[in-house]
């Protein structure tokens, strides 16, 4: 992450869109039609204990789509309409961008950094603004990188 100062305020660089997510109602059904679209979609994991089925479809070099559908009425996401859910942002230091988030009082986090479908992640939205939910997603590490 980089972070630069503008006046008193830090601001967070975050690497770029890891995935968009959606809520939908048949991840099956979809997929057949993505595919004709050019996307690539992944396999379907269960996450049992969020209540939710996932699976990134991606499409060239561009962010993927994170498809998400309810997997019973105990659901994270129940009484979240189907469509757009959260925009997930590549972090290369999750701690760090998670105290830059802490600190800054126009974010409202939603929750601790906890273990994702595909890594660290934490939620986030811009105080006063709820339509937008944002995640931050650890980016991976290379290869022998330490953090």
């Amino acid at each position: 992450m980089t972070t630069t100062h503008q006046g008193d305020e830090a601001a967070i660089c975050f690497e770029g869109v890891a995935h968009i997510g959606v809520k939908v109602r048949d991840i099956a059904a979809l997929r057949g039609t993505l595919t004709r679209l050019g996307f690539t979609p992944g396999r379907v994991t269960a996450r049992p204990e969020v209540g939710l089925k996932l699976s990134l479809c991606g499409v060239g070099g561009a962010a993927s789509l994170e498809l998400l559908e309810d997997l019973h009425a105990d659901s994270a996401l129940i009484n979240a309409p189907l469509g757009l859910h959260h925009i997930a942002l590549r972090a290369p230091d999750i701690e760090g961008a998670y105290r830059a988030l802490q600190r800054d009082p126009a974010i409202a986090l939603e929750g601790p950094i906890r273990q994702g479908a595909h890594g660290r992640i934490c939620f986030f939205r811009i105080k006063d603004s709820d339509e937008i939910l944002f995640e931050c997603v650890e980016a991976p590490r290379a290869q022998g990188e330490v953090r």
